[in-house]
């Protein structure tokens, strides 16, 4: 006996995986858009909106992340601490989908010095991305202009390795790190700008 089935069926069949290519597009499509966004006091809707349609989204989770991580900087900003906590939430949520992005995880260390977050916690951080970007060149200027500003906080290795990747970085990384350095003497005691001199 041949099994009858409802013509209506196969047509809702045959429109789910445009449906979903559709969903995906949208949700891509509103985080695209939020990342653009210029930072203000207010949320971000497009992100909410995508972060909505989609709780897992890893770009939307760091976009969201960096959004919030910028609005607490405003100088007008008094929930700048709950803006940074929440930032950081969402740089969690962005490296449970996608662990082995470094970028992800540089983004969590750079709110973890902002949250003054305890010398261990950034050393896990900073570990963590020593192991997975030994050339990850690209991320150069962040990892080392953070590693700086946190430098009483890192343990010495910790410092050794990142003076290592200014000797080797390419020159123009150097330049503009030396000229970080020189600029932080001020505010980071700890750190000896002559270990960032240019060759």
């Amino acid at each position: 006996m041949r099994l009858k089935v409802n013509p209506y069926v196969w047509v809702v069949l045959s429109t789910l995986p445009v449906l979903y290519f559709i969903y995906l597009g949208t949700v891509s499509s509103l985080v695209a858009m939020g990342s653009v966004t210029p930072i203000s006091l207010s949320d971000n809707k497009l992100l909410n909106y995508a972060l909505t349609l989609n709780p897992s989204h890893s770009e939307g989770n760091a976009t969201q992340a960096l959004y919030l991580r910028n609005r607490a900087l405003l100088p007008d900003n008094e929930d700048d601490v709950k803006d940074l906590t929440r930032s950081y939430y969402y740089w969690q949520e962005a490296i449970t989908g996608r662990p082995l992005w470094p970028y992800y995880q540089l983004g969590a260390l750079d709110t973890e010095y902002l949250l003054q977050a305890p010398d261990y916690v950034i050393q896990e951080r900073l570990n963590w991305l020593m192991t997975i970007t030994p050339n990850e060149r690209g991320m150069d200027r962040q990892l080392l202009s953070i590693s700086m500003l946190a430098w009483a906080k890192l343990t010495p290795d910790q410092q050794a390795w990142i003076v290592d990747r200014f000797n080797t970085a390419n020159p123009k990384d150097q330049k503009y790190i030396h000229e970080l350095a020189e600029s932080y003497k001020e505010y980071v005691p700890s750190l000896n700008a002559e270990d960032f001199q240019l060759p």
